[in-house]
């Protein structure tokens, strides 16, 4: 299996084009990789391209599911875990590869600086979330479409966002700043992918329905780590990740 984890940096030299948005932030060009998979049992599936919705919590239950057929769904062994991920094995296995194994997902759900719980407002926190075509975007920093070779100069797209970040992350105190265009967007994915056309004003029916939606999810999440300190500080997480050489469970 070979996997991206985030969008290109342009601070770096990378890009996401034609996707719009960076690394650190939850456009497509932000959160879309490329991905592919061999294996000598998906034969005859040579140069095909999987159109299912996949997300990164798929890949536990979808590679078990391939060393141990049916584990995903026994309820000794998958179905205990309580996993978010959902098995694409049998998809790929018969070559469906317009499956609709999975719906809906969520991109990233933060509190915004000011918020601790669900409880301290009613506001919604800053996040993305995808139900079938439709993917709303909520209080986040506008981003433009990078790219080096000039083909997003027109106004069409240069003037979509008052001001940018400068880093390829959030910064908690970009929302303190009357400096950058912090906003909420709806799109549909399957019609236009990149991006282009904000619906957040035209369908309030979805926007309203995906709103809802991500405030269940809220509920339903576990709390933070730590609300005093940045999860990528924690001096925990560091020390595992320098004694492993990767990021591994650090909480006892």
């Amino acid at each position: 299996v070979f996997a991206g984890d985030n969008g290109g940096c342009p601070k770096y030299g990378t890009s996401s084009y034609p996707l719009r948005g960076t690394k650190g932030h939850t456009f497509e060009g932000g959160t879309k990789v490329r991905s592919f998979i061999y294996s000598p049992l998906l034969k005859n599936k040579k140069n095909e391209m999987y159109k299912g919705l996949f997300h990164v919590t798929d890949w536990v239950p979808t590679l078990m599911d391939a060393v141990s057929p049916g584990w995903s769904g026994h309820e000794d062994l998958g179905l205990s875990y309580g996993l978010d991920g959902k098995s694409h094995w049998e998809a790929l296995l018969s070559g469906n590869m317009e499956s609709d194994v999975r719906t809906d997902f969520v991109y990233n759900i933060e509190f915004l600086p000011n918020m601790h719980s669900v409880n301290d407002s009613k506001l919604m926190p800053r996040g993305a979330i995808r139900k079938g075509d439709w993917k709303l975007i909520l209080n986040q920093p506008c981003q433009v479409w990078e790219d080096v070779g000039g083909r997003y100069s027109t106004p069409n797209y240069t003037t979509q966002c008052k001001s940018i970040p400068y880093k390829c992350s959030i910064d908690a105190r970009l929302y303190d700043s009357s400096e950058v265009d912090v906003g909420d967007w709806l799109f549909n994915i399957k019609e236009d992918p990149f991006e282009t056309n904000n619906l957040i004003n035209e369908r309030t029916d979805i926007t309203a329905e995906l709103k809802a939606s991500m405030h269940n999810l809220i509920t339903e999440t576990y709390p933070r780590v730590s609300i005093e300190n940045n999860r990528g500080t924690l001096q925990n997480a560091v020390a595992r990740w320098k004694e492993q050489g990767c990021i591994s469970p650090w909480i006892k």
